[in-house]
């Protein structure tokens, strides 16, 4: 699903809501392996995947633990940073070519004065990743 439909269908934001979104988000490119986060720096945006394959991983004692893939139509974040801003337990990390809208927690804020309605938008993103996280763990 692309952000626009997102905002419009899934979360019931008016047209000029979703160009105020792109308004205050930035478009990230990033290379295979690029890391969107890295483990150890707070987390201070909220991405939507718009095309390709991310990872989020732990990296323990030499090992790397993968938690999570996040492809096309998904939100990526450490939400526990992001709102703690507590430096995030994980890395975010690109597993192939990918475009990302990042929302910074600034933008974010500023959208939550302008309209309550936005905070659709943090309760859908937290619907998606408690089933990104029971699916993965297969509860």
């Amino acid at each position: 699903m692309d952000i626009k439909k997102l905002i419009i269908e899934e979360i019931e934001l008016s047209n000029s809501s979703y160009e105020r979104l792109i308004e205050v988000t930035e478009r990230l490119s990033l290379k295979k392996k690029d890391f969107l986060l890295q483990q150890g720096k707070v987390c201070t945006f909220i991405g939507f995947v718009e095309k390709g394959t991310l990872r989020s991983y732990i990296e323990k004692d030499g090992e790397e633990y993968t938690s999570d893939f996040y492809t096309d139509g998904s939100f990526t974040t450490s939400y526990r940073s992001f709102l703690t801003k507590e430096p995030s337990i994980g890395s975010i990390q690109a597993l192939e070519s990918s475009l990302i809208l990042s929302l910074s927690k600034s933008n974010y804020e500023l959208l939550l004065q302008e309209s309550n309605e936005w905070y659709k938008l943090g309760i859908l993103q937290i619907h998606s990743l408690s089933e990104s996280a029971v699916k993965s763990h297969h509860y």
